[in-house]
């Protein structure tokens, strides 16, 4: 019997990284976008009823972190209440609802790895509205996986990764923050991760519910990973060779402020559903040579 997964957010990075996944023979997924406002209750109910999906897959947010200090609205309505609507109709017609979240409900002060069981303490507005769905999200009480990430990136537009090698084609300056760290997170990664629980929901079960971790492995600086990025997107000739400056996040003064350490420890996710986060080096040289092919079909 087939299952229907309703992914909402079909334009995010995640979504479109999810219509490339191998789903199982035995699951539809159903992609829903901007043409549903999932801000509006009434509207996510009645797509969810004419669904009736097994599970829904909420890849869609509000994630302009600086923009949000001065729209918290805005940033509220994407992140708290379309989750609440998203929740309350899955709990209308029994679905699990798989949620995306970030490093940004901590404050960055820790010194390890943050655990799913440490204290969320957002200092930026988009963290505050992220906690605040991943909260609402939790005290409904529907069959809920919330997965925390970090620094997610793809082939795709508007990613860190696009922006980097758009710098670099143009032969602006580019530099990295060494004193914060990040788990850059392959889109496609996560996408791969997200159908595994999905197809493995009906037999986990409630053992599965909660919050977890899934981010690339092992934690590295932003000033780390953009180097690998113009390394790599060199060898493969997708922009010339350039060299990045390491900078400081002091430097670097913005209006949201970011947590200084983001690393998200990930062994909760393995212990329970058997998935682990790719090295990050690793996604990242997959997901430039996906781009390098692309480029040589299209030309």
């Amino acid at each position: 019997m087939s299952r229907t997964v309703l992914v909402l957010g079909k334009d995010s990075q995640v979504a479109r990284a999810l219509r490339d996944a191998a789903w199982p023979a035995d699951i539809k997924p159903f992609y829903v976008g901007r043409e549903i406002n999932i801000e509006n209750q009434e509207l996510v109910i009645g797509l969810v009823r004419s669904l009736r999906p097994s599970t829904i897959v909420n890849t869609a947010a509000y994630t302009a972190v600086d923009k949000a200090e001065s729209e918290p609205e805005a940033a509220f309505a994407a992140n708290f209440g379309a989750v609440i609507n998203i929740g309350k109709a899955a709990g209308i017609v029994g679905a699990a609802v798989i949620h995306l979240s970030t490093d940004y409900v901590f404050d960055g002060t820790r010194d390890a790895p943050y655990v799913e069981t440490d204290a969320a303490n957002p200092r930026s507005m988009y963290g505050r509205s992220k906690w605040a769905g991943e909260s609402g999200l939790a005290a409904l009480g529907v069959p809920q996986i919330i997965l925390r990430t970090s620094t997610v990136y793809s082939q795709f537009e508007r990613s860190l990764l696009q922006r980097v090698l758009v710098r670099q084609r143009l032969r602006h300056d580019l530099s990295g923050v060494t004193d914060r760290v990040i788990c850059p997170t392959s889109a496609s990664d996560l996408a791969n991760a997200i159908v595994a629980i999905a197809e493995a929901l009906p037999r986990v079960g409630a053992a599965g519910h909660g919050v977890f971790h899934f981010a690339g492995q092992p934690p590295a600086s932003v000033f780390e990973f953009i180097a690998a990025v113009v390394e790599r997107a060199a060898q493969l000739g997708l922009a010339p060779a350039q060299w990045v400056r390491p900078t400081v996040a002091a430097d670097w003064p913005a209006p949201a402020p970011r947590p200084r350490n983001g690393a998200l420890d990930c062994t909760k996710v393995e212990q329970v559903w058997g998935i682990r986060p790719l090295p990050w080096r690793v996604a990242l040289d997959a997901c430039l040579l996906r781009m390098a092919k692309q480029a040589t079909v299209a030309a």
